[in-house]
């Protein structure tokens, strides 16, 4: 079973704990929840420091703007645990309904706490409200974070084309993560008419499998499953090695995703820098 979808922990945890039943499980996409915050935070400290240098300000201020959500929970704790080590000031969290159509309360308060950064959790409508409306309050802060909507390519559209530097976390681009990337995502455009999100590294579970048969010689499970635990894969969306959980190992610029920033109705891939084909990230103007 390729996992391609899922970002709890539980399931590689169950690896662990019950091999003998769990162990046919392997992540695929997305990397598991603690890891994607890792890249969360990540991203967040390679924009604090610019904030550092082109605000000429020490303790970037932020904005941590979740959904009230289950699977919001345990990244709020987090940022309010970690910005303060990161050397950013926490001003506030203000948590919203994930279907919310308005957002001006959260967005004036904002604000008016002077955050440079608003740390966005979103993974329903409510991040269209948040991308348009903050463009239509021509806020200081630049919004990063998780915004599901904020991944899709009608996003800019369904914003009203006010969601100019809306960032957040992503999986395809036309970046060089892997020699396979490029290719796979202009045949994915030429065939469905729009950009891959995460869940397209399904391709690459199907090509994980394909090639642990051959290796194998043979479609049995229980001799598919050292090969994979053994195997390095080099797919469309990274580089794929895993733990004896069955969980990618988390590395910048293998497995940990990338981040883009909405630019002028374009979706531009900004981290990690070092990757060929990745572009500058701007600030609204202050």
């Amino acid at each position: 079973f390729l996992g391609a979808g899922a970002a709890h922990s539980k399931l590689g945890l169950n690896v662990e704990q019950n091999y003998e039943r769990y162990k046919y499980w392997f992540r695929v996409t997305p990397v598991k929840d603690v890891d994607l915050a890792r890249t969360l935070f990540a991203v967040l400290n390679s924009i604090g420091s610019q904030i550092r240098t082109d605000l000429k300000t020490d303790a970037p201020k932020v904005a941590i703007l979740a959904e009230k959500a289950v699977w919001t929970e345990a990244l709020v704790a987090a940022a309010q645990k970690n910005l303060p080590a990161m050397k950013m000031e926490v001003v506030g969290t203000w948590q919203p309904s994930a279907t919310a159509t308005d957002v001006t309360a959260e967005l004036s308060a904002i604000d008016r706490s002077g955050a440079q950064i608003v740390f966005t959790m979103l993974s329903g409508p409510v991040g269209i409200s948040v991308g348009r409306q903050m463009g239509e309050r021509n806020m200081k802060a630049v919004a990063w974070g998780i915004n599901v909507e904020g991944q899709k390519e009608e996003f800019w559209q369904a914003a009203a084309g006010k969601a100019q530097f809306v960032s957040t976390l992503d999986t395809y681009s036309e970046v060089e993560m892997t020699p396979k990337t490029i290719p796979f995502v202009r045949a994915f455009k030429e065939r469905f008419k729009k950009a891959p999100t995460y869940n397209a590294a399904t391709y690459d579970a199907i090509m994980i499998l394909k090639a642990a048969i051959e290796q194998a010689g043979s479609t049995e499970a229980d001799k598919l499953v050292p090969v994979i635990e053994k195997m390095e894969h080099v797919g469309t969306a990274g580089t794929d090695t895993w733990d004896k959980r069955h969980d990618l190992v988390w590395a910048v610029g293998r497995t940990a995703g990338i981040a883009v920033q909405w630019q002028d109705g374009k979706k531009v891939p900004f981290w990690p820098p070092d990757v060929k084909g990745m572009q500058p990230f701007k600030m609204p103007k202050q």
